[in-house]
């Protein structure tokens, strides 16, 4: 039984609910089952390398995120996904006058 078995932790369901993706759109762009990775979603199944690459490839970040970091609590980085290229250039210009500052 999956509840037996220590749980991978990861924040794929995280990622995907902050791109605003259902399961099946998310499937559909990886290349599986929405049931597959509803599986991994929940714990029972556990992620693979192929897995982890093919979800951030699409979600647009690193395998590492996907198990380190949550997307919701890190308010910073959820508003930065939601700036146009634009803003993000000058989100990081202005950054760098604040760490000159420091």
């Amino acid at each position: 039984m999956a509840k037996d078995r220590p749980k991978n932790r990861h924040y794929v369901r995280e990622w995907r609910k902050a791109k605003g993706w259902t399961q099946e759109f998310m499937s559909e762009k990886i290349g599986i089952s929405r049931a597959y990775l509803a599986q991994i979603e929940t714990g029972a199944r556990d992620y693979s390398q192929d897995f982890l690459e093919s979800a951030a490839a699409v979600i647009g970040c690193t395998p590492a995120e996907l198990i380190m970091r949550d997307p919701a609590k890190e308010m910073l980085w959820v508003i930065v996904d939601q700036l146009t290229e634009s803003q993000q250039e000058q989100l990081v210009e202005m950054a760098k006058i604040l760490k000159r500052g420091a």
